[in-house]
């Protein structure tokens, strides 16, 4: 077959018109690298927003707590158990102290992605374990304790913390991604 000059071109164009298969190999490897690196930070989103949720749900227990005892006029008592992240509410009647059977005021929940690593009291004592009581009064609170909630993953170097303080004599309950410091005394006049 005679080609003329315009065929030519033409036909020598369709021969390099498809991808050999190292570029084929290369723009797979490239894309596969791209979708891993979005992936692990979709992952470490959903562990954020997981915790996120687990301390959101917990000063929210709490500040309800507190707000009931203004309402109710009556103490209550937050229960939380360090060790496994359980807590509930109850009332605090000194008739019937508080016990394992007692009927809590609110459905006993847990902290599912996090742990209270640190329970920090006003007078500088500190707890890692154990049983935490909580008293909320008409008052407020009757006593300023600093939490510092953990997720950490074993094997790697992911370790997020959240910080949860309720204060003496009021009903607020702060949540911070910040270290949190104790509150100064103030002298009385």
């Amino acid at each position: 077959m005679i080609y003329t000059t315009g065929q030519w071109k033409k036909a020598k164009k369709c021969c390099n018109c498809g991808m050999t298969l190292f570029e084929a190999v290369v723009v797979l490897a490239l894309l596969g690298m791209m979708f891993s690196l979005v992936g692990l930070n979709i992952f470490g989103r959903i562990k954020q927003t997981r915790m996120n949720e687990d301390v959101s749900r917990f000063a929210r227990t709490l500040r309800t707590a507190a707000r009931e005892a203004v309402i109710r006029q009556k103490d209550l008592l937050v229960v939380v158990e360090v060790y496994d992240g359980y807590y509930s509410v109850y009332v605090d009647d000194p008739e019937e102290p508080y016990s394992e059977v007692s009927e809590p005021l609110l459905e006993p929940e847990q902290l599912s992605f996090c742990w209270i690593d640190e329970i920090e009291f006003e007078d500088g004592s500190r707890q890692y374990s154990g049983q935490l009581r909580l008293r909320a009064t008409p008052q407020g609170w009757s006593g300023t304790r600093l939490m510092k909630l953990v997720y950490e993953k074993r094997g790697s170097e992911l370790r997020m913390e959240r910080y949860l303080r309720c204060d003496r004599f009021t009903t607020k309950v702060t949540v911070s991604r910040q270290p949190i410091s104790m509150p100064q005394a103030k002298a009385r006049l």
